[in-house]
């Protein structure tokens, strides 16, 4: 079976975040890693990789596969898991970065999972807004306690987390213009995962 350029960017970033993952197993002593509650990305962004074929499984396996979706939900493990291995979270311009850079991520792919599912395109778009704001809700929620219950060095200040928040709308956004402009007749792209088998 001959593999398209979606599928071949899938497995270089399932193989990209495997990589990454054996490296902070084989050198966790390593200072970028420090209070960077590693053991709870090792074993969240497994999970989350495999989210979209967890749900085309569930799904009953509808063809095509939804190898871009896929494809960008894994890219947003490793913008953050890379970018702790390079150690890039030094600048103070990265945080940011991976906040809007994920967020669209997320957004984009769950607005690709939705191009078939609900007719008006204003109405995708809210609603990938709508995932986009509370997925990144969740996300600082889930540092914010993590840092007070493991003390752990997440900068958790109060004008760091309008800036991610800031940072994040912004990605969502994005990703909900992407998914009016461009997604709503996409269904080859991988909206049947959601939506109703035909």
């Amino acid at each position: 079976m001959r593999l398209g350029t979606s599928a071949w960017l899938n497995l270089a970033a399932k193989a990209t975040l495997a990589a990454l993952m054996l490296f902070y197993l084989a050198r966790p002593e390593l200072e970028q890693f420090t209070g960077k509650i590693m053991p709870f990305r090792v074993v969240l962004f497994p999970v989350a990789a495999a989210l979209v074929a967890l749900l085309w499984l569930a799904r009953g396996r509808p063809r095509p596969y939804p190898h871009l979706p896929d494809a960008l939900v894994t890219l947003a493990t490793i913008v953050d898991f890379g970018g702790n291995a390079a150690d890039l979270y030094r600048f103070e311009w990265f945080d940011q970065a991976v906040h809007f850079t994920n967020m669209l991520l997320l957004t984009a792919a769950f607005g690709l999972l939705l191009a078939s599912t609900v007719p008006p395109r204003w109405a995708k778009a809210a609603i990938v807004l709508g995932f986009g704001a509370t997925l990144h809700t969740l996300w600082e929620v889930f540092e914010f306690w993590i840092d007070e219950l493991l003390d752990a060095a997440l900068d958790t200040e109060a004008t760091t987390i309008v800036l991610d928040f800031t940072a994040g709308l912004a990605g969502s956004i994005l990703g909900a213009a992407i998914t009016y402009l461009w997604t709503w007749d996409r269904t080859d792209l991988g909206g049947r995962v959601l939506g109703r088998r035909d």
